[in-house]
């Protein structure tokens, strides 16, 4: 468990997974993907992503954010929550 907004947890994460990529012995070694999967309060889609780009994005794959609906309360604020992600991540990166 970890904060939302904290990089250095995000950074923990990043350095588990790695471990854990390297432990299962995939069938592309070279190629590992990471799914981060926003089951999350909307208010903290932000602090999350940015904590993603900053620790926790695959060295040699990709890396996508799966936004679990509702988005937003409204219109208004589905419409920031989309202004703020694509900040922080192309809309290739989401989902």
């Amino acid at each position: 468990a970890g904060q939302y907004d904290s990089a250095e947890d995000f950074q923990q994460l990043h350095s588990h997974l790695t471990e854990v990529e390297q432990q299962t012995n995939p069938p592309h070694a070279s190629c590992t993907n990471r799914l981060f999967y926003f089951a999350i309060p909307p208010n903290v889609f932000l602090a999350s992503a940015k904590s993603i780009r900053l620790s926790a994005m695959s060295a040699s794959g990709f890396t996508r954010l799966i936004v679990e609906k509702p988005f937003g309360h409204d219109l208004t604020s589905a419409q920031q929550l989309c202004n703020d992600l694509g900040a922080v991540f192309s809309e290739d990166f989401l989902y």
